[in-house]
């Protein structure tokens, strides 16, 4: 059979040229997709000697360092270690805690003004002054336009999830904590904040699963100052994401503790001290989690790292102090990830 070599190079130019169009106009589409930026910084505390360096500053911004970096996300996560209220009296808990926070009633002005949106209150310290300021707390929060989770008056609302639509692409937030003494957990008819419960979790994933494109959870766990998670952590952590979770943003040990990918989730779990009168040299160090979701995708995740640039203050950190930072986090990181290197070409920095 004679070949005709003109029909056959302009049919595979013609296929080609076709191809590329196509490939091009995907490109394009996917260019186009609307794209969510969520921030997410670890522990905040509005009490104490943070409380006594906002009044000296005479309102000027305690996040000046930051904002800049803050202000460019749609949703910035925070995990508040200090309801809001008026200190009447003692804490609930003085005989049993060495430390109770109570942050005055203004203190979440500052957040929304630096681009805080979404907080987590499930937390140790949330009921450090019972219930009245957990009330107060989310009155505040509702009345200024941002979103919260993890505590409430009765279970059923601290088990509630923030639902964040923006740009057309819906994300589900639910959080959970442990605490000292149980009596800080909520129940049916009281106050508190949502356990750490894998029956609890496992439900609340379910309920809001087919609901949202995206679930994150944030827990607070883990033992203080230890800079790898416990075997209690993972086991939580790998469950939660069995059960449809997206993300886990971890906190409360108050040092970065490492990252996991698990079935191709991220856990992160420990942010680390982002604003919180520790003085120690890896209690002054954290990051920002900077991650950039699609409708359907997390297509991106970079590493902040974050340093103190005055008395408790966060600043990006710079130079030497960056990369102390990041290779903490790479040395950290590899023994839950069995030896690899998930850093590596990740973009991650």
């Amino acid at each position: 059979m004679k070949i005709n070599f003109k029909v056959f190079f302009f049919s595979v130019f013609f296929v080609t040229i076709i191809s590329c169009i196509i490939f091009l106009h995907r490109a394009k589409a996917e260019n186009n997709k609307p794209e969510v930026t969520l921030l997410a910084a670890g522990d905040i505390l509005f009490d104490s000697e943070i409380e006594d360096i906002i009044k000296s500053k005479g309102g000027r911004n305690i996040f000046e360092k930051v904002a800049p970096i803050l202000k460019q996300g749609d949703i910035v996560f925070g995990n508040l270690e200090s309801m809001m209220g008026t200190k009447k009296g003692v804490p609930i808990y003085k005989d049993l805690k060495p430390y109770n926070f109570l942050a005055s009633l203004d203190r979440h002005k500052i957040l929304k003004e630096n681009g805080f949106n979404v907080l987590n209150l499930a937390n140790n310290h949330t009921m450090d002054y019972g219930p009245g300021p957990i009330r107060e707390t989310r009155q505040l929060l509702l009345k200024e336009g941002m979103h919260f989770f993890g505590a409430g008056q009765n279970l059923n609302e601290a088990r509630g999830p923030a639902i964040i639509i923006i740009k057309g692409i819906k994300f589900a937030f639910l959080g959970y904590s442990k605490t000292y003494p149980q009596d800080g957990y909520a129940s049916e008819n009281k106050a508190g904040i949502a356990p750490i419960n894998l029956d609890y979790i496992r439900e609340d994933i379910k309920n809001i699963r087919g609901k949202s494109d995206f679930v994150i959870v944030s827990i607070h766990w883990g033992t203080e100052y230890k800079f790898m998670p416990d075997e209690r952590q993972k086991e939580i952590a790998h469950k939660t994401i069995d059960s449809g979770a997206d993300m886990i943003l971890g906190h409360h040990p108050h040092v970065l503790q490492g990252i996991e990918i698990y079935k191709n989730k991220f856990i992160i779990y420990s942010l680390g001290n982002f604003l919180f009168d520790q003085e120690n040299y890896w209690k002054d160090k954290s990051i920002i989690l900077s991650c950039n979701f699609s409708k359907d995708r997390l297509k991106s995740i970079k590493i902040i790292p974050i340093d103190r640039y005055e008395k408790y203050l966060p600043k990006p950190a710079e130079g030497n102090e960056k990369n102390i930072i990041l290779n903490k986090i790479k040395q950290i990181s590899l023994p839950l990830n069995s030896g690899t290197d998930i850093f590596k070409n990740s973009g991650l920095f």
